[in-house]
């Protein structure tokens, strides 16, 4: 997702000292260029002044985190906002090899990730917001046995820990607190409609602005839309404290699984996952303390456009 700026967006020419001078501030001013979709990006300058937002930083954390395996504090993204700036910070981190996941009992509370932790954070800087959602929506045709799409959903929220999972501050230090499978989330809603165009927009919209309440409930909420006789839009919404982009290609694949095998009288014959959110937080035994989040009381808002979005595509 791109910043505020249209690609092609350089620095002024002539700037002497303006290119990468070590590996580090290479891959650093690459990242920058990707994630705000510019052709070139300089070590001097500012990740915010360009089309960065606080969404935009975390991301730049989970590519610096991935390619170097260092943990970079959110507050050093506002506080250094510069390539050759991070690619300082970054050499002064102890950034030890994270050890191998290993397979552990399912936990009901646990600490939060890095990456969770920045949204938290954010969270608690911003307010309740619909930034962070990541919504997709879909155009199914034909019969749907709706019964048979809520046990769906139920059986992959079953599956999928993260999905009934909310964060809880206990002596001001957030955890993750997972709720029994049983526990009914009600994150379906049928509205059988019909729809106008503008209407189903305007009701698409609503549902991708919806503000999740992370400590009482759990972030996922699906909305199915009848459209007209036999056409209905599934719309799928999940904060992005549980998923991203990615992750919501496995959400639609493991609710077209779970459904036709409802739809066919049984269970979802699916394996065990082998590694489960909450147990590879513990697994890795990262110290996701506040104090790594530097200068918490010091960093100021950054514009954060919402980012919701929605994507449409028939059902196979």
């Amino acid at each position: 997702m791109a910043g505020g700026r249209p690609a092609g967006v350089l620095r002024p020419h002539g700037r002497p000292g303006d290119g990468p001078r070590t590996e580090l501030e290479e891959l650093l001013c690459a990242v920058f260029a990707d994630l705000l979709a510019l052709d070139r990006v300089g070590i001097h300058d500012s990740f915010f002044d360009l089309g960065g937002h606080s969404l935009l930083a975390t991301r730049l954390a989970g590519r610096v985190r991935a390619a170097t395996g260092a943990e970079l504090p959110l507050a050093d993204i506002f506080t250094h906002p510069t390539a050759a700036g991070l690619a300082a910070c970054l050499e002064g981190l102890d950034t030890p090899r994270r050890p191998p996941l290993e397979r552990l009992p399912r936990l009901t509370h646990a600490p939060l990730s890095p990456a969770q932790r920045r949204l938290w954070f954010l969270g608690r800087l911003e307010g309740p917001s619909a930034t962070y959602n990541v919504t997709a929506a879909m155009r199914l045709e034909g019969s749907l046995d709706v019964g048979a799409l809520d046990a769906a959903l139920s059986d992959v929220v079953a599956r999928h820990d993260i999905l009934r999972t909310v964060i809880e501050t206990v002596a001001g230090e957030p955890r993750q607190r997972l709720l029994p499978a049983s526990a009914r989330t009600g994150v379906l809603t049928v509205e059988p409609g019909p729809f106008t165009d503008e209407e189903l927009a305007r009701r698409i919209g609503e549902m991708a602005s919806y503000r999740f309440d992370l400590a009482r409930e759990a972030p996922l909420r699906v909305g199915l839309l009848g459209v007209r006789a036999d056409t209905w839009a599934l719309v799928l919404n999940v904060h992005h404290v549980a998923s991203d982009g990615w992750s919501t290609a496995v959400l639609a694949h493991d609710v077209s699984t779970a459904y036709r095998a409802r739809v066919e009288g049984r269970c979802p014959d699916w394996p065990e996952l082998p590694v489960r959110y909450a147990t590879s937080v513990r697994s890795l035994g990262k110290d996701t303390s506040l104090k790594a989040v530097k200068g918490y009381d010091d960093v100021t808002g950054v514009g954060t456009p919402a980012n919701g979005y929605v994507q449409s595509y028939r059902r196979p």
